[in-house]
């Protein structure tokens, strides 16, 4: 099934928030990045280069997760996204600020 303007990270988000599939990893442009930054060294071809998010990536990505965090991979993932958008927001604020 597919629905017009709903693409493969909105329908994990669908399925996670509020379907209760806990096993779901929506998957963007940061969490790829994330991603690299934390388990190149598990998964080398997680290492960054200059490739976009692909169908293929977004699998490899999600199954690595469901892999590593089973059920709970979905909630892994947005609390792993939700601690790097803090960090990135703090850096922000000392680079605007410093001492």
């Amino acid at each position: 099934m597919s629905l017009p303007g709903i693409g493969a990270k909105v329908a994990d988000c669908i399925c996670l928030m509020s379907l209760d599939f806990t096993d779901s990893v929506p998957i963007d442009t940061h969490v790829l990045q994330l991603t690299a930054k934390l388990y190149a060294d598990e998964n080398p071809s997680f290492k960054m280069t200059k490739s976009s998010l692909t169908p293929k990536k977004y699998l490899e990505i999600g199954n690595f997760y469901r892999q590593k965090f089973r059920l709970h991979a979905g909630w892994a993932q947005t609390v792993l996204f939700c601690s790097d958008l803090r960090q990135i927001s703090q850096d922000k604020v000392k680079n605007k600020n410093p001492d």
